[in-house]
């Protein structure tokens, strides 16, 4: 993630994705100053405040089962 768009990545996108009731969403950045490489960051929508919870921030590996099951060792991608 580049220091010109942290707020727009991680303010501005989610409210809009929220506004549009996007149930989910992941936010990848790259953390090249750790040895994992990649990070992500998994949010999903709170039905009653409607704005995005954490619901887990994963690096090296990405174990997830919901929305989808899915497994990755992240340095896999670079």
């Amino acid at each position: 993630m580049s220091p010109g768009s942290i707020t727009v990545d991680q303010i501005d996108k989610p409210a809009e994705y929220a506004a549009a009731g996007i149930p989910q969403f992941w936010r990848i950045e790259n953390t090249t100053d750790d040895a994992d490489g990649l990070a992500v960051f998994c949010y999903r929508l709170d039905a009653t405040t409607h704005s995005y919870v954490p619901t887990g921030a994963h690096q090296g590996a990405l174990t997830v089962t919901t929305p989808v099951r899915v497994s990755l060792d992240l340095a896999t991608l670079l």
